[in-house]
């Protein structure tokens, strides 16, 4: 099955599928791929094991800790409870503790600092090419540090992980209001995932699925 057949089977966005046609191989759209965030969400989908894929998503969510307010730890100590869980050195009531309280930190914190005809302007250009440079006027990286963090430990939704690596990338926008840091770290997650998580398993993982159909 080539790629684009694939990803559109899966679910992808039209972003992702656009993309996906100018791709010979799946293995050199892995390789060459500049999205953490997409290559976190083929790896779930696909079944690379899940323990895998969150432990590279906590990598992601990682970086975006530099822009928490000094003080408030739980984004952190979620991410390392998603860690210990993935090695099982932690029960699952212990991680959802660490997740429930990673999500509060997202909305307890008054760290909106853009007006709400802002919040309204950037929304409304979410389809928009320049999506990015829009909504990082209005998200602080404080908040998208939170996010990361609380994506990376979701657990009812493998897929969503991938969500840890956009909001982190996001953080590190929104602190310059630039979508071009946007890309670069995005790029830079691309290939931390691909340490985490070599081409072999995503190709275990593939064939196991096709094996499955």
């Amino acid at each position: 099955m080539d790629l684009n057949t694939r990803i559109k089977a899966l679910g992808a966005c039209l972003e992702a599928v656009t993309w996906a046609e100018t791709q010979e191989s799946v293995e050199g759209a892995w390789e060459s791929c500049a999205r953490g965030d997409w290559l976190l969400w083929f790896a779930a989908r696909v079944g690379v094991d899940h323990h895998v894929v969150r432990l590279a998503a906590c990598r992601c969510a990682s970086r975006a800790l530099r822009y928490v307010p000094g003080g408030e730890y739980r984004p952190r100590l979620a991410i390392e409870a998603a860690e210990t869980y993935s090695r099982g050195e932690i029960d699952l009531d212990q991680f959802a503790a660490a997740r429930y309280d990673a999500e509060a930190v997202v909305w307890e914190n008054d760290w909106v600092t853009a007006s709400d005809g802002d919040w309204a302007a950037a929304w409304a250009d979410a389809w928009n090419a320049n999506w990015v440079a829009a909504r990082v006027v209005a998200w602080p990286p404080a908040r998208s540090a939170a996010m990361a963090a609380a994506a990376a430990v979701n657990y009812t939704d493998w897929v969503a992980l991938s969500q840890s690596a956009w909001y982190a990338a996001w953080a590190v926008a929104s602190s310059v209001a630039t979508a071009a840091a946007w890309d670069a770290e995005s790029a830079v997650q691309a290939e931390i995932i691909r340490v985490a998580i070599p081409w072999a398993l995503v190709r275990e993982a593939i064939d196991r699925m096709d094996a499955a159909q």
